[in-house]
């Protein structure tokens, strides 16, 4: 008999897939403008800040022109909230709609329009030319502060999506949703930022106004945006490195390591382009180096997907909710009616189903190995399962660590009886 409501199998995956790519294709949106932001942000305020203390109105006038030729305008500002939105969507319902609750993205998307609209008030300002008022700098920075404070929360987010084995304790632990994967995504989206606002810079720096300082300051634009963008493409390694170093083992493949190999030998290139100059009559190759620039963030985002798909198995999205739900509303059809007082709730049972069914099943890998393969082990020592359950080590090197998940004794002794009795069913 049908499972009323169960989806069918291949319908599934085609949306599945259909939202994966509406995902990658959100995020070749809104990670260029996000960066590019950023990028245009911390080069408009640095240059403005070294022009005030040295006295040097070159570096004041590139502060002034970053915010004309390298931050987006108008109603492009606000692409990115869109997009980002949408992003969110697709991943409650595409990948765990519990990780984190609906007013945690919602506070999230408002510090993002926030930063967005202060961003917006300090290239108003300077384009009128305030850019000597504090309050203009002061403006800018808490823009900054809170488009890449939002960024970063949203990198957050992606690193927990190859982190399953934490989602149970996201609600009582929101700490958990920090790690070195997020740190090495945001560390590679700042260094591209910058990269891309210098490189924009250069590509846009033959429409600037003409000023007093003649070829002076177009010298001084061309070997400042080579030396930003040349130390912040040397970046992109450095966080490919600390992000294989702090990926699951589950979420790598053999596809994953030629896509960062691809990224490592690109950002070579560009770097090479950026060290060794170009001759004074071709100019600066602005176009291959903005096309370099856009098929790392290309290969960035297949390779996350890549690992996202890896770890995110079919078994490790719907077993532990939707599946037992509907498992469970098949039994209670076919079973003989018996009174709820009469049968308590089996605490170790619900523990089970609360914390361990997330990553873990009687007769499947999940995200942790089948529990009938290792619980054997324990069959004559509980309270060794009580203790690996209380402080768990990493045993098998195939599957990720086990979180320590805080529970009671209480609860650690109920869950142990209750696994071992289901051994012996």
């Amino acid at each position: 008999m049908p499972i009323p409501g169960a989806p069918d199998p291949n319908a599934v995956a085609e949306l599945s897939g259909f939202l994966k790519f509406l995902y990658s294709l959100a995020c070749l949106i809104h990670l260029p403008y996000l960066a590019l932001l950023i990028g245009g942000m911390v080069l408009s305020l640095t240059c403005k800040g070294l022009g005030i203390r040295r006295r040097d109105p070159l570096a004041r006038r590139l502060s002034r022109d970053a915010v004309r030729m390298a931050l987006p305008g108008g109603w492009m500002v606000w692409l990115p909230v869109l997009a980002v939105a949408l992003n969110l969507e697709i991943g409650r319902r595409l990948y765990r709609p519990g990780m984190l609750p609906l007013p945690a993205w919602i506070g999230l998307l408002a510090a993002l329009c926030l930063g967005l609209a202060m961003i917006a008030g300090y290239q108003s300002l300077m384009r009128r030319g305030k850019d000597s008022s504090h309050w203009t700098t002061l403006l800018g920075l808490w823009g900054l502060v809170l488009l890449a404070g939002s960024c970063f929360l949203l990198f957050c987010g992606a690193g927990q999506l190859l982190m399953p084995e934490r989602w149970p304790l996201l609600e009582t632990q929101p700490l958990r949703t920090l790690s070195w994967v997020a740190v090495a995504k945001f560390l590679f989206f700042f260094g591209f930022g910058l990269a891309l606002a210098a490189v924009v810079v250069l590509f846009r720096r033959g429409g600037m106004e003409p000023g007093p300082a003649g070829d002076r300051y177009e010298s001084y634009v061309e070997r400042t945006g080579r030396r930003v963008a040349l130390v912040f493409t040397l970046l992109f390694p450095l966080a490919l490195l600390l992000e294989l170093v702090n990926l699951p083992p589950m979420s790598l493949s053999g596809p994953l390591f030629p896509v960062y190999g691809g990224m490592v030998a690109v950002a070579g290139w560009l770097a090479w382009r950026l060290a060794t100059g170009w001759s004074e009559k071709k100019g600066p190759p602005c176009w291959r180096l903005l096309g370099a620039l856009m098929l790392v963030l290309l290969l960035a985002v297949t390779g996350d997907h890549l690992a996202r798909n890896r770890i995110l198995t079919p078994q490790t999205l719907t077993e532990p909710e939707n599946w037992r739900v509907w498992a469970k509303a098949e039994a209670a059809e076919t079973a003989p009616a018996v009174s709820a007082a009469k049968v308590p709730a089996d605490p170790g049972q619900e523990v089970f189903d609360r914390i361990c069914g997330i990553c873990h099943a009687f007769d499947r890998k999940i995200v942790g190995p089948p529990l009938l393969e290792v619980l054997p082990a324990y069959r004559n020592e509980p309270e060794k399962l009580r203790e690996f359950i209380r402080n768990p080590t990493k045993k098998n090197p195939d599957y990720p660590p086990m979180p320590k998940h805080g529970l009671k004794d209480a609860e650690i002794g109920a869950v142990a009886d209750y696994l071992l009795r289901r051994l012996e069913e």
